[in-house]
């Protein structure tokens, strides 16, 4: 088994800021200066989770990494759908820029466990798929089924960001108002730093690293979230005196409400590796 292969699946999925940015939807943007604060701004953004959170929906993820000196920027995408009552998530992974053939890989998500198929998950097996309880993963960075979902993000900015609108954009096809914000981290809950906290580690981070960081977030008319994107920059000493890697995530969001169907895989199908992933997890 491929400790660091493992690993970096699972920093890349399970991270809550993660290396990431821009999706292949480009808004008509109407940008307008910052305005001052508003005093509603963290109403709308909870008022706009609680109406996301209260059904289904698809998503697709770009995560991206800049300022690695002589090297391109490098991306990871994902796509998948969630189902928010049901508590069940899809997701697959192109990370191959990062991982080579190892970088691609499925992912079904549940309140109990994680199923896994391909990429370095396929070579812990012989089955088509392998699974890990999802409760035992959670004490190496989290719920991983709250870290793909960006409510999470969003209840920490309606409490920790500084909210200010910033105009009207266009999201796959659909008007919506755009808030940007600073996250400060110092207001967020022990549990929402010690989750931040995790997911920067294996990026050689800490929380002094990301205290704060830039945030976006456009609401549509009927209050849907459309877009999320996070951005921040962490010291690379490693590459050299005053070097700094830039990260954006975007996660964009569309078709509320419409039926989706997930399969999970038959026992017969399935090895649980769940000792093998939190070795490897414990000894990185």
């Amino acid at each position: 088994m491929r400790t660091s292969s493992i690993l970096l699946a699972f920093v890349s999925v399970f991270a809550l800021v993660g290396c990431v940015s821009g999706s292949e939807s480009t808004p008509v943007v109407t940008e307008t200066p910052t305005a001052s604060p508003t005093p509603d701004a963290k109403e709308l953004v909870s008022t706009a989770l609680d109406e996301t959170a209260a059904t289904s929906y698809r998503f697709e993820m770009e995560m991206l990494m800049e300022g690695i000196p002589q090297a391109p920027p490098i991306t990871m995408l994902m796509d998948g759908a969630v189902d928010e009552v049901a508590r069940l998530m899809s997701l697959r992974t192109d990370a191959t820029e990062i991982m080579g053939d190892l970088g691609r890989y499925d992912m079904l998500l549940s309140d109990e466990l994680v199923y896994l198929r391909g990429g370095p998950f396929g070579t812990l097996a012989d089955t088509e798929w392998v699974s890990a309880d999802a409760a035992v993963l959670s004490q190496y960075g989290g719920d991983p089924f709250a870290s793909q979902n960006p409510a999470q993000q969003l209840e920490l900015m309606s409490r920790a960001g500084d909210l200010a609108e910033a105009g009207r954009d266009v999201v796959r096809g659909v008007p919506a108002t755009r808030w940007n914000g600073t996250v400060d981290l110092a207001n967020g809950t022990p549990e929402e730093r010690q989750r931040v906290e995790s997911a920067i580690a294996d990026l050689g981070a800490t929380l002094d690293d990301v205290s704060t960081y830039d945030t976006s977030v456009w609401i549509d008319d009927d209050g849907y979230i459309r877009r999320l994107t996070i951005r921040y920059s962490i010291a690379a000493p490693g590459f050299g005196p005053g070097i700094s890697i830039d990260y954006t995530l975007t996660y964009e969001m569309f078709e509320f409400g419409a039926p989706i169907t997930f399969t999970l895989p038959a026992d017969e199908d399935v090895t649980d590796v769940t000792f093998q992933i939190a070795l490897a997890l414990g000894q990185g």
